[in-house]
């Protein structure tokens, strides 16, 4: 939540709907894009992440909009990457140590 409104964009927590994303958060810009954010966490030294049907529905059915939020959690420090896709192939250029 803190990091999209870092990005300037306004985030609501949606996770208790079961929507197929955590987080919906849409830009403060003239355009007012919508993104849908899956957030994830694990331990550091875990090499995989689950995602659910949900996500991955939302994420085949508007693949522009889902964003993949990866916290990784190791002693006393934090890592968020966002994924632009499931597949990981296009990585959002934000990687930050909360």
């Amino acid at each position: 939540m803190n990091i999209e409104r870092e990005l300037g964009n306004s985030p609501n927590d949606v996770s208790s709907l079961k929507c197929g994303y955590d987080v919906e958060s849409t830009s403060r810009d003239k355009k007012n894009l919508v993104s849908f954010i899956g957030v994830k966490g694990r331990a550091s030294e875990a090499s995989t992440e689950t995602v659910t049907k949900n996500e991955i529905l939302t994420a085949l059915n508007s693949p522009e909009n889902f964003i993949l939020a990866i916290v990784t959690v190791g002693g006393n420090s934090t890592h968020v990457v966002y994924r632009k896709t499931l597949a990981g192939s296009h990585l959002r250029p934000l990687v930050r140590k909360l």
